[in-house]
C-alpha cells in the first residue's frame, strides 16, 4: 500500500483538534504525549451571557494538535506495512477498468488497483472524477491563542461554546496545554466579515479578552446535501473529500477515520465498490441528514434552542451519548421532536408577538 502525503510531516493542519471518545475504537488509545488536555466540562453561553456549565459524564473530549496527531497516524500506517511518500501532491488521476494511475506535481507516476481519496474539502480527485458535484463549503476560522498563565489556569479543563452571535454557527474555546485553540464555524457559504466575527467572539469571552497573540487561519467545512456518488470505477472518497462533516457541530475526524476503515474493508473483501457507498449512506450520511435537520432548527432559532436544549441536562446527555458512539442523530431527533415540539412552538409564538 502506498500513502501519498502532499506535505512533509509534521505539517500544519488547521483544525480545532477535538477528538471524540469513540474515535479510539478505530485508532486505539492515543499516546499520552499527544493529548494536550481532556475536557471535563463545557460552559455554554448565549451571546456571551446566560452561561451554564455541564460536567462531562463519561470519557471527555481529548484535545490534540493535528501536526503531531497526523504524524502519529502516518507512523501507525507505516507500522502496518504502508509505504509513505511525503511531499507528493497528486495533480491528475485516471481510471481504467482494471486500475488507477495518479501523477504527482514532481512528475512521479503511480499505478494501483484502487485509490482511496482523502485529499480534503477541495478534493482534486473528486473534481477530476466528477464526484460529489453538489458539495458546498461552510466557513471556519481557527485561532491559536496565546494567553497569560492566569487565563489558562482560570479556564482549566473546561471547553467553552457560545451560540447566537455567530451566524448559522457557534464559537468555541478548546483548552490545550499552554494555549487555547479557538474559532468560529458557520454553515454559511460566504461570510465576508468572518474575521470581525471571530474577533468579537474572542473579545466576548472572559479568558480570551486579554489575549497576548492570536494566529488565525481559515479552512472550509465541506457539506453535500444531495446523495452524490462517492465512488468511481476504482476510487473511493473518504472523510472531507466525501463531505462527511457533521452539519451541526462541524466535526469530521471520526467520519474520516470510519469511512477510511469501511473503504479498506471493501477493498480487502473484494466486494463491489457500490457496497462501500451503501455502508457510508446507511451508517454515516443517513444519520448526518438528521443532524442537518437539527442544525436547520438550531441555527434558525438559536435562542429557543439554547433555552430548551442546551440548558437542558437531559438533552446534553443525549449528545454525550452521541460522542461515545452510543446514540444516533436519528434517535436524538425523534426524542427531541416528541418531547419539545409543543414547548418549542409555544415559545416561538410568544417571540413572534
Amino acid at each position: 500500500m502506498l500513502l501519498l502525503e502532499k506535505e512533509h510531516l509534521p505539517r500544519v493542519k488547521i483544525c480545532a483538534g477535538g477528538i471524540p471518545p469513540h474515535l479510539v475504537r478505530l485508532t486505539g488509545a492515543l499516546p499520552p504525549e499527544l493529548v494536550e488536555c481532556t475536557v471535563t466540562a463545557t460552559t455554554f453561553s448565549y451571546r456571551f451571557s446566560d452561561a451554564v456549565t455541564e460536567q462531562a459524564h463519561g470519557p471527555g473530549i481529548m484535545m490534540v494538535m493535528r501536526a503531531p496527531f497526523d504524524r502519529w497516524l502516518a507512523r501507525q500506517a507505516q507500522a502496518a506495512g504502508a509505504e509513505l511518500h511525503e511531499g507528493e501532491t497528486v495533480t491528475t488521476v485516471a481510471e481504467t477498468p482494471t486500475g488507477v494511475t495518479v501523477t504527482t506535481a514532481a512528475g512521479a507516476v503511480h499505478t494501483a488497483d484502487w485509490l482511496v481519496a482523502a485529499d480534503g474539502a477541495h478534493s482534486r480527485i473528486a473534481r477530476a472524477l466528477q464526484l460529489t458535484p453538489n458539495r458546498y463549503l461552510g466557513v471556519a476560522l481557527n485561532a491559536e491563542v496565546r494567553i497569560s498563565p492566569e487565563a489558562r489556569a482560570n479556564q482549566g479543563a473546561v471547553a467553552a461554546m457560545d451560540v447566537g452571535d455567530v451566524p448559522e454557527g457557534y464559537g468555541w474555546i478548546f483548552p490545550k496545554r499552554e494555549h487555547f485553540s479557538c474559532g468560529i464555524g458557520s454553515a454559511r457559504r460566504r461570510m465576508p466579515d468572518a474575521r470581525a466575527v471571530l474577533e468579537r467572539f474572542l473579545d466576548g469571552m472572559t479568558n480570551t479578552r486579554q489575549r497576548l497573540a492570536a494566529e488565525v487561519r481559515g479552512w472550509p467545512l465541506p457539506y453535500c446535501g444531495a446523495r452524490d456518488p462517492l465512488i468511481g470505477r476504482r476510487t473511493l472518497l473518504t472523510g472531507d473529500a466525501a463531505c462527511l462533516v457533521d452539519p451541526l457541530s462541524g466535526e469530521g475526524i471520526y467520519f474520516a477515520a470510519r469511512s477510511g476503515e469501511l473503504a479498506a474493508q471493501t477493498i480487502l473483501a473484494g466486494t463491489p465498490l457500490a457496497r462501500y457507498q451503501e455502508q457510508v449512506d446507511a451508517e454515516i450520511r443517513d444519520d448526518l441528514a438528521y443532524a442537518g435537520k437539527l442544525a436547520d432548527i438550531f441555527f434558525r432559532h438559536p435562542y429557543i434552542s439554547y433555552k430548551l436544549g442546551v440548558k437542558n441536562r437531559k438533552v446534553v446527555g443525549y449528545f454525550e451519548e452521541l460522542l461515545r458512539g452510543d446514540r444516533t442523530y436519528r434517535s436524538i431527533f425523534t426524542d427531541l421532536r416528541t418531547e419539545f415540539s409543543a414547548p418549542f412552538r409555544a415559545m416561538l409564538a410568544v417571540l413572534k408577538k
